[in-house]
């Protein structure tokens, strides 16, 4: 099926390790809880027609891994504050940092603006941080 690109946009509220800050106002490195850590959000348009699809995609670099060994991070895609994509990771490195790439589509999204954003959250009692990079992007199509 044909796609036409309607709207793309990127948020990479960190380019290098150890620099950036957040959408919270955290600075990084950022330390990950037990609670969402917003890691980037962006806003997508989408015009009323034909079926749409928004492609969403996350790289974010984690330091000290290594104290998570054998307990998990939790990812999440939210559309307006409402889940849409949610993954457990288990964390088994050897080695830091480790670098982390999601990709999630949204099917059938209502017409209009809508803010999506890419979060964090530690399933265990290590210690881990948000280091950096962070880069989050949405390609919006429509289906015709």
């Amino acid at each position: 099926m044909p796609a036409t690109l309607i709207d793309y946009r990127i948020s990479q509220p960190s380019s290098a390790a150890a620099a950036g800050v957040l959408p919270s106002g955290v600075t990084l490195p950022a330390p990950i809880g037990s609670t969402n850590l917003g890691l980037a959000d962006l806003g997508i348009y989408l015009s009323a027609g034909p079926e749409n699809r928004v492609d969403l995609n996350l790289y974010v670099a984690i330091a000290n891994p290594l104290s998570l060994r054998g307990t998990s991070l939790f990812f999440s895609f939210y559309r307006d504050g409402q889940s849409i994509w949610f993954s457990q990771v288990g964390v088994n490195p050897n080695s830091f940092p480790v670098a982390f790439h999601f990709h999630a589509g949204d099917f059938n999204v209502p017409a209009g603006f809508h803010v999506y954003s890419g979060q964090i959250s530690n399933g265990g009692p290590g210690e881990a941080n948000v280091l950096g990079p962070i880069t989050f992007s949405a390609a919006a199509y429509s289906l015709t």
